[in-house]
């Protein structure tokens, strides 16, 4: 018999770890693909009922949001200290230095075509989830300011 794959089930145990340890040799001895199974949502829904957290599903716009509004708001920061001249500036470095998705044009462009007083009200709303740290959603100060006024970074 031919094994084409061997399947091994990971989960982080010392157990699993010596597992995969067997079936690398085996693996390497068969000339056979390893394929991990990592199974690890057992643990994380074990977790999330023991410390009393709701679990939720997170769609992919409140993922896209939490990561690019840090970048915004660590942007804004960075333009109100001076190391940087412009917004653009900023997406410049994202996209030709950091592989950001050109599409969305960089951070700081992003965050203007979707308006800072939307930034600004979702990371309050990240800010409240009982689990964030509040420091980290705190807005910048440019970054509130504009919003306020109703203007853009690259307008500023």
């Amino acid at each position: 018999m031919i094994y084409k794959r061997i399947l091994v089930p990971v989960d982080g145990s010392p157990t699993s770890v010596a597992g995969l340890k067997e079936a690398v040799k085996l693996a390497k001895s068969l000339r056979a693909k390893l394929c991990l199974l990592h199974v690890v949502d057992e643990m994380i829904v074990a977790y999330s009922r023991e410390a009393g957290i709701a679990r939720r599903k997170i769609g992919d716009e409140e993922i896209v949001q939490r990561c690019v509004f840090a970048l915004v708001n660590e942007g804004a920061l960075i333009l109100e200290e001076g190391i940087a001249q412009r917004a653009s500036d900023i997406d410049l470095v994202y996209l030709a230095g950091y592989g950001f998705p050109p599409f969305r044009g960089g951070p700081m462009f992003h965050a203007d075509t979707v308006g800072l007083f939307n930034v600004v009200r979702a990371m309050e709303r990240f800010a409240k989830n009982p689990r964030a740290d509040p420091e980290f959603w705190k807005p910048a100060p440019l970054l509130k300011c504009l919003a306020a006024e109703g203007k853009t970074f690259n307008a500023a």
